[in-house]
């Protein structure tokens, strides 16, 4: 198979923080999936792939993008430029991006887009851009909404298999003491309500011979009503903003992983329990990586019936292979 494009430039941002986002570009880059990584929130934490050969490039904010794409607008000739947000507020900085004779790609990572009530500029944002990597259906109905056609619209999910550097792992030593039992469950995400935090640390109030390690995104997040549900019970403890290799090696060795998200778009970190041969339970709000146990998404009861299930060697709902296969580039002969 030939390369479509001259170089894959992916833009976005690579961890720390870790988050839905950046653990894609991460892959990406550590995988050589991409020739270039242009992370748009420099920090003195990058986790840079040691496996990558591209080039890594710090550029902070939307406005010194335009300007370095502009000043290289020549060398950009025959290029994907793949922009990955999250929500769909980010499309409107598309209507400026220099293109020239390069393609712009787009992949928004957050499962619940709405259509804003002004929709024109995203519209408008949109007709700019050549390739639309849409995760699941939801979004496919998102784009199509917004007048995208078919054509323009590339289904793959934002799946890429995790790998681990052993030699690279900051929390060890703390994972494994609180780990010990082989009875620790994980959550993970911002502390929001989407993530439903507050099911999974009920589930082990109620059952307080299991463990809950909560692993939070984010710099300098507000974790205030967490830490406050969670103050003085030992069998729960919050990992802020870890690195990917430590979350990794927690994944790993965990009893199961739990995901019972309001809304989402895949969920990369169920997926990564899977890999792991971990259980995974996570709400039936998208499309999930085959293999998940899946569960009724609108109430706690049906979440708990399912961990029970689960622990209890019972039968369980997995999820089948869907319409979304794992992400890889378009590629013509």
């Amino acid at each position: 198979m030939q390369r479509k494009f001259n170089k894959i430039i992916a833009i976005g941002g690579i961890p720390n923080p870790i988050g839905g986002v950046t653990t894609f570009i991460s892959r990406l880059a550590a995988n050589n999936m991409v020739d270039e990584v242009i992370d748009l929130y420099p920090s003195e934490s990058k986790f840079i792939p040691k496996s990558f050969h591209g080039n890594l490039i710090f550029v902070s904010g939307i406005i010194n993008l335009y300007i370095f794409l502009l000043f290289n607008i020549k060398k950009h000739e025959g290029c994907l430029l793949h922009f990955n947000f999250s929500r769909e507020r980010s499309i409107i900085p598309l209507l400026l991006i220099p293109k020239f004779h390069s393609k712009i790609g787009l992949m928004l990572h957050h499962g619940d887009l709405k259509v804003p009530k002004y929709s024109l500029f995203h519209r408008l944002a949109l007709s700019r851009i050549d390739i639309i990597f849409c995760m699941n259906k939801s979004q496919d109905e998102f784009y199509k909404r917004l007048g995208v056609s078919d054509k323009k619209i590339y289904r793959s999910n934002s799946y890429i298999s995790p790998t681990i550097d052993f030699n690279s792992i900051e929390l060890k030593n703390e994972i494994d003491e609180f780990f010990v039992d082989n009875k620790t469950f994980i959550c993970s995400g911002y502390p929001t309500g989407i993530y439903r935090h507050d099911w999974c640390i009920n589930f082990v109030k109620q059952n307080p011979v299991y463990k809950l390690a909560i692993f939070l995104y984010g710099d300098n997040v507000d974790s205030t009503w967490l830490d406050e549900i969670t103050s003085g019970f030992s069998n729960i403890k919050i990992f802020k903003n870890t690195d990917q290799n430590s979350f990794n090696y927690a994944l790993k060795k965990c009893l199961a992983y739990l995901r019972p998200t309001k809304s989402d778009s895949f969920g990369i970190a169920a997926a990564d329990a899977i890999e792991f041969k971990k259980p995974s339970i996570a709400s039936n709000v998208c499309e999930r990586h085959p293999g998940v146990i899946i569960f009724d998404g609108n109430n706690y009861e049906s979440f708990e019936k399912t961990i029970v299930a689960l622990l209890s060697g019972e039968n369980v709902n997995r999820a089948g292979k869907g319409i979304y296969s794992a992400f890889k580039y378009p590629e013509h002969q």
